[in-house]
Order: C-alpha cells, then sequence, then structure tokens
C-alpha cells in the first residue's frame, strides 16, 4: 500500500494480523495541540512542532510514576489517546483558594 500524506502531522501506515490469521492495514496519525494558543474559533490550535509517532511506550519518571505516553504502533484502539502533559500555576505565582 502506498499512501501519501497530506497532512503537517507525522503518520504512518502498517499491516496487522487479527486473531484470524487475517491481514488488515492500519493508519496511525499524530496531532500537537498548544493549549497556550487559540485559532480562530477559539480552538487550541496546533503546535509549531508536531510531536513524532512514539514507537514504544514512555513512564513518568517522577516518584509517583505512571505511563506518560503509549505507543502510537496499536494495530487496534476502540477508541483514540487524549493525553496532556502539563503544570499549572496559581495567576501571578500566588495561590489562590476556589470553591
Amino acid at each position: 500500500m502506498n499512501v501519501v500524506n497530506h497532512t503537517p502531522f507525522p503518520a504512518q501506515n502498517f499491516e496487522a494480523v487479527d486473531q484470524h490469521g487475517q491481514r488488515f492495514h492500519v493508519f496511525v496519525l499524530r496531532q500537537t495541540l498548544d493549549l497556550r494558543r487559540r485559532d480562530a474559533d477559539g480552538a487550541p490550535a496546533y503546535a509549531a512542532a508536531q510531536a513524532p509517532l512514539s514507537a514504544a511506550g514512555a513512564l513518568f519518571t517522577d516518584a509517583v510514576g505512571g505511563v506518560r505516553q503509549e505507543s502510537d504502533y496499536c494495530p487496534f484502539k476502540p477508541a483514540c489517546d487524549v493525553i496532556v502533559n502539563a503544570n499549572a500555576h496559581a495567576p501571578g505565582g500566588v495561590a489562590e483558594r476556589r470553591e
């Protein structure tokens, strides 16, 4: 299969085999958004630098641990992944109580 990606996003296709031995094609694409910027409609804008496809999962290295991201090369995902890696800071660096 020869696929041409006309988007600015990293993408790739690959072939997989299901539990019945049937071959099928998978197409993966990753979009990176910049939550600090907004487009004309007020939605988060695409980041200037798009993150590459992840060939292997990655873990957080802090004491809490956990999965930072999973591999993009999964032959079946019934839904899409939404990963948010962010830091939150109070306005002006001063903690506020909000209820």
